[in-house]
């Protein structure tokens, strides 16, 4: 997945990892970096969840609270923007190239072209089974498909612009015919695993290498094949242009039919790891792990199995594990799908969703090997049991954006995957797909060229997540109201500044004088993932700080004002140049207008606009009859709001 330059990049990002910054400072930050992102609170207001076996459900889950997450809107439209060609599918798996372009491998892909409103029409687009795109920047104009088009000369032909399956299966009886005419393989295809890029030392060259499972009409998985291309060439002409040109292909490449590939890491001996090329699969959906004797994916396979309770890296070269050693040799007791890891800090982390299509990815504690923890007597125990949710996947297919009366509500996610290569900052980008679990909803809707597209997230302070959880500071409390007296209006309990065990729950009490309410209620934290509360969440004048965000330094404010006021009344100076001022403000009973020169017309209106009454005065107004609220007097063509108590 990640060549030998991008291992020294995320080396050297380890020196700046995971700063806890302000949620619009980091928006701010990276808008120069050109990338438009969006916070996403973890509240759990935007998340429908479907697990792929239940009904679309919301979950009470969240992510740890250290962990703060930006939707990347940018990278979603790289690949959410296009109506030609290429405009939908799913894997995502990413390698950097010696030459920085990156690399996408896809699986089942829609190509040909779609209507106003993103509409994708069934008769206008293909499936072929899978793809690829080179990345050369960060423009939309930037992505190369790799893929052989049927036709793009004949706007009027139902095959305009759609595509044939970049790697097909050599059993696949589609004729050359009907391939050229837009139909595409169902019996037996080809879906991408993950890819690796190997440096030859000798002939001092680089070749793709990317790892392919054959999968059969009834979902079912009976090969392993492996395909390999020079990164020579031009990007905007791939494939027979010279970029990514096949140069080898092995159909039976491994003998077995798991998913062996699926993740892949180079552990570089320059960055402190063994010199091997690990592969991880998925055997009944727990993870399993090979690896290569060098980087070549050519060179010979050895698999790390338990037999008999003895763990060793074991020469399977004729047959492959069996069913009983994967089962015995699973490096995980959780579930784990397409693996991912990264290397921080000289240990290797695992992250992956634990269920193929449930919202939470998780990131298992790190461990001194890419396989597991070997203690210095060389015993070996699993990956730790210590895991963190650092992400929920998120619903798709909001309203505004379908058809409401088609509004897709299951709408499995899966296929997590990390491309570090992108991160700025440390920070994980992490992808995801979303399709439809009724299929044909991806066709006729508004909207439904969105569905089958990969969602891409920044995730910051991920590394923060299996530190200890550092206390909890509430270094300020105030009350003042909506003029900005302090300690009018009402109070707080507790008043004083605290400090506590993480992870600890505090209730206050808020309780406003009489004829006042809460105006505004908030909470200012680097903790806290909104910084201001909704005054909904103070229940019978009590509000509860959750153990979830039971750390970190605080700050609480709590601003009355009479009831129905909505902004502070303030006087007017220099009425008509006559410096007057009317006061007092608020009032219990008569206001006076100081500096009238003479008897003064004074009108009096309640917060509707409704005049009360108009005097002709040079002093005061008697409004003691009108009830608690908010009005406006008006003096020379000017209002000044007043309170009554």
């Amino acid at each position: 997945m990640k060549s030998k330059f991008l291992v020294t990049m995320i080396a050297l990002a380890g020196l700046f990892y995971s700063p806890v910054f302000a949620q619009n400072e980091v928006v701010q930050r990276f808008t120069e970096y050109g990338i438009d992102l969006e916070f996403i609170p973890n509240d759990n207001s935007h998340t429908t969840y479907f697990d792929g076996e239940k009904n679309a459900t919301t979950t009470t889950k969240r992510w740890d609270p250290r962990i703060k997450i930006y939707r990347d809107k940018s990278f979603n439209q790289f690949f959410h923007t296009r109506t030609i060609g290429w405009n939908g599918g799913d894997g995502f798996y990413s390698t950097l190239l010696p030459d920085g372009n990156t690399f996408w491998s896809i699986a089942d892909s829609f190509f040909g072209t779609l209507k106003a409103n993103r509409v994708r029409g069934g008769n206008e687009n293909n499936f072929p089974r899978n793809g690829a795109i080179i990345q050369t920047g960060f423009t939309p104009n930037d992505f190369y498909c790799v893929n052989e088009l049927v036709n793009t000369t004949n706007p009027s032909s139902s095959n305009y612009y759609k595509g044939k399956t970049w790697l097909r299966h050599p059993a696949a009886t589609k004729t050359t015919s009907q391939i050229n005419n837009g139909e595409v393989d169902s019996d037996i295809f080809y879906w991408s695993g993950d890819a690796t890029v190997y440096h030859d030392p000798v002939l001092n060259t680089d070749t793709l290498q990317v790892l392919w499972g054959a999968i059969k009409n009834d979902m079912s998985r009976t090969e392993t094949a492996l395909s390999e291309y020079v990164i020579n060439g031009t990007p905007a002409s791939p494939g027979a242009g010279g970029y990514l040109k096949l140069v080898n292909y092995v159909r039976l490449f491994r003998p077995f039919t798991n998913t062996y590939g699926s993740g892949i890491w180079e552990d570089y001996v320059a960055d402190g790891g063994d010199g091997h090329t690990y592969y991880y699969g998925s055997y009944k959906m727990f993870p399993v792990v090979a690896r290569s004797l060098t980087h070549d994916v050519k060179s010979p396979w050895e698999y790390w199995l338990n037999i008999g309770g003895t763990w060793s890296w074991q020469r399977r070269d004729a047959s492959g594990p069996t069913d009983t050693e994967m089962t015995n040799s699973r490096i995980s007791d959780h579930w784990m799908t397409n693996l991912n890891i990264i290397k921080h800090n000289g240990k290797y982390y695992f992250i992956s969703q634990e269920e193929a299509q449930g919202p939470e990815v998780y990131i298992w504690e790190g461990a001194n090997t890419p396989y597991g923890n070997v203690d210095g007597g060389g015993k070996y125990s699993k990956i730790s049991s210590n895991r963190k949710i650092i992400y929920l996947t998120e619903a798709i297919a909001p309203l505004d954006r379908r058809d409401k009366t088609k509004l897709v509500t299951k709408c499995p996610t899966y296929n997590s995957f990390i491309s570090p290569q992108f991160s700025k900052e440390g920070e994980l980008i992490l992808s995801f797909n979303a399709n439809p679990e009724n299929f044909w909803d991806n066709f006729d809707m508004k909207g439904s060229a969105d569905l089958y597209q990969p969602y891409f997230v920044r995730i910051f302070n991920w590394d923060k997540v299996f530190d200890p959880m550092p206390v909890l500071n509430v270094k300020s409390i105030s009350v003042k109201d909506i003029c900005g007296t302090a300690n009018s209006g009402g109070k707080i309990s507790p008043s004083d500044p605290f400090t506590r065990n993480a992870g600890s729950s505090v209730t206050f009490t808020i309780t406003p004088n009489a004829g006042y309410e809460v105006a505004e209620f908030n909470v200012y934290s680097d903790a806290y993932q909104t910084n201001g509360v909704s005054k909904a969440s103070i229940i019978s004048n009590r509000w509860t700080l959750p153990t979830t965000y039971g750390y970190g330094d605080y700050t609480i404010e709590v601003i009355f004002r009479p009831i129905g006021v909505l902004d502070c009344p303030t006087a007017i100076k220099n009425i008509e140049n006559e410096n007057c001022i009317v006061y007092p403000n608020p009032t219990e009973g008569k206001i006076f207008v100081s500096n009238l020169k003479s008897p003064t017309a004074v009108s009096v209106y309640d917060n509707m606009g409704r005049l009360l009454q108009t005097v002709n005065t040079e002093n005061e107004v008697d409004v003691s009859a009108y009830p608690t609220g908010l009005y406006f007097v008006k003096v020379h063509n000017q209002f000044v709001k007043v309170i009554k108590k």
